[in-house]
């Protein structure tokens, strides 16, 4: 499947809707969503974000959501975007390795 087809099915939701696993396997390893404009990117993963739950988890199988091409997807299980997430992760990260500031007690 050539990448213009694959774009062509992804980013339609009635398309990607009737899809079975190994279409959509095949869809999405032909897609290479860092060369796509924004709004095409954009048109994917909405279309992908609407797709029942088995389509969901191919996609997030055969493209790498957290390579910063789909910031605005919200990957299965989370209640975030992959942007939000993103941020969460590395703040956590950072208040865990700042250690406490010492306070002193007075007696």
């Amino acid at each position: 499947m050539s990448p213009v087809e694959a774009l062509s099915i992804a980013s339609d939701s009635d398309a990607v809707a009737k899809l079975n696993v190994a279409e959509a396997a095949e869809v999405f390893q032909a897609l290479v969503l860092e060369n796509l404009p924004p709004d095409q990117l954009e048109q994917v993963i909405a279309a992908v974000q609407d797709a029942p739950l088995e389509i969901r988890q191919v996609f997030e199988k055969e493209i790498n959501v957290f390579g910063g091409a789909a910031d605005n997807y919200v990957p299965v299980g989370s209640s975030v975007d992959v942007k939000t997430r993103r941020v969460i992760v590395v703040t956590t990260a950072f208040m865990i390795a700042i250690p406490p500031v010492p306070t002193r007690r007075k007696i």
